[in-house]
């Protein structure tokens, strides 16, 4: 095998079979993960010494204050390639080794910490030489300010192709920097800003960056929608857009309905008055794989006939748009073998929305959070069902299903995980029906006062069964 990982190892009495389980670890290994190992302080010097790793992994584990990747023979550095560093706390030797030795190629640093966040920043901004082997960069923050030192120091990662900040605050004396050093990254071909504060200065650098074919933007103002507009006039081959919690206009909509070559479509947005002309929206990108609206974005955009227009949807996400009775039922029949994955929460559902649903052969997961029935149940499925062989995962909370309903959920023989709301449910009834399903993990509502509730509890325990309560 090429990947080994430990997690979850909390015996605190046995320090030393832990370190000899990782040493003894064949050193051809390629890529070793360590996760959620509380109780010691590992020493990465002699965990890693012999061994000549491309990916390194970890995530919420102690080290020791002196620890550090680099052996005597300095293999570690001259072969890694993949770092991902999540909640850990490292010193000022393993954040110079990483950006001054190493010559990785892809970085993930997820903070959790704000003193873990000052550390690495610090340590940043001390280094001035050019990073060409960082090709993917992804950094989520925990709601921190970045400092100017950070975004000067981004100049130096000029070969990027993917970039991703996520959890940041900016001031506007800040933004700058930030835009000027995304501005010198001419490779950038995937962009992600999604910052916990609305943006107010104009993403004016993205008319800098002719390769840019991905987007993802959470956060923006209105300030940004003509940029927006000349950016997607410019770029007309995208395959991936994603726009949250942002306010655009009509004609902003209109370029990116232009778009032929999307494969991900994400869009959670208001429109900016005059309200979009819905006649004039032509959607282009038949062969969309991942469709995601949400909130209002669907009262804009309802008179278009997306869905219909969809031949190989892999994903297809609609929540909390408030769509009418019979909306699902659009979707063009050419998705039948394609679709996997459905969401639709918060809707109505109809007779003819059920039984399009009935005709996804291959359908792995279903997810009708807060739904309601209109003129039919759950139960109606059944009629047109073509994927009880294939569903592994489905998500009923809050939708007002019955016992009958609950029942044919034997049928779905390879389910392992569901989501159900038991509210008015007879328990121990419940409990003989469970008795048919290979579930592995449930969460469910239901009353708390419930008699028989600690019952229920007990034999899902008994059985194996994860409990996640909704």
């Amino acid at each position: 095998f090429k990947a080994f990982t430990i997690s979850n190892y909390k015996i605190p009495a046995s320090p030393f079979f832990l370190f000899c389980l990782i040493v003894s670890i064949n050193n051809n290994i390629e890529y070793l993960r360590l996760e959620n190992i509380s109780y010691w302080r590992l020493n990465l010097r002699g965990l890693l010494e012999g061994k000549k790793l491309k990916g390194l992994i970890l995530s919420k584990i102690g080290l020791t204050e002196n620890a550090s990747l680099i052996n005597e023979s300095r293999n570690v550095y001259e072969t890694i390639e993949y770092i991902d560093i999540q909640g850990v706390f490292l010193n000022h030797s393993i954040w110079h080794e990483i950006f001054q030795y190493t010559n990785s190629s892809k970085i993930i640093l997820h903070f959790n910490n704000s003193d873990i966040e000052e550390i690495f920043i610090n340590n940043l901004k001390k280094f001035e030489i050019q990073k060409n082997s960082v090709l993917y960069l992804e950094i989520k923050f925990n709601s921190s300010v970045l400092p100017k030192g950070f975004c000067n120091s981004l100049i130096h990662f000029k070969n990027l192709k993917t970039l991703k900040l996520d959890g940041y605050i900016i001031y506007e004396d800040t933004e700058s920097l930030l835009y000027k050093a995304i501005y010198y990254m001419k490779e950038l071909k995937c962009l992600v800003l999604c910052q916990n504060c609305r943006n107010k200065k104009p993403y004016i650098f993205l008319l800098q960056n002719p390769k840019i074919d991905c987007l993802d933007i959470q956060s923006t103002s209105n300030n940004n929608d003509a940029i927006m507009i000349e950016f997607f006039k410019l770029h007309k081959s995208m395959t991936r857009i994603s726009i949250k919690d942002a306010k655009v206009s009509s004609l902003c909509l209109k370029e990116i309905f232009k778009q032929k070559n999307l494969i991900h479509l994400c869009l959670d947005i208001d429109i900016l008055p005059p309200q979009v002309d819905q006649e004039s929206l032509n959607f282009k990108s038949k062969n969309i794989h991942n469709l995601d609206l949400c909130n209002n974005t669907l009262k804009y955009i309802e008179g278009v006939d997306i869905l219909s227009k969809l031949y190989r949807v892999h994903t297809l996400r609609i929540s909390k748009c408030n769509p009418p009775p019979g909306y699902l039922s659009k979707l063009n029949k050419k998705c039948n073998s394609y679709l996997k994955i459905l969401t639709y929460e918060y809707g109505i559902l109809d007779f003819d929305d059920l039984n399009r649903i009935g005709k996804f052969e291959n359908l792995l997961k279903l997810s009708l959070i807060g739904c309601k029935f209109s003129g039919c149940s759950f139960f109606d499925l059944l009629t047109s069902c073509k994927f009880f062989k294939t569903l592994k995962t489905i998500n009923l909370l809050n939708s007002n299903i019955r016992m009958k309903d609950f029942q044919c959920m034997k049928r779905f023989t390879k389910l392992k995980r569901a989501g159900f709301s038991f509210t008015g449910f007879n328990l121990l009834t419940l409990k003989n029906s469970l008795a048919s399903l290979q579930i592995c993990k449930l969460k469910f509502h239901t009353m708390l006062e419930d008699s028989n509730y600690n019952e229920f509890c007990l034999y899902l325990n008994e059985s194996n069964i994860y409990i996640l309560r909704g």
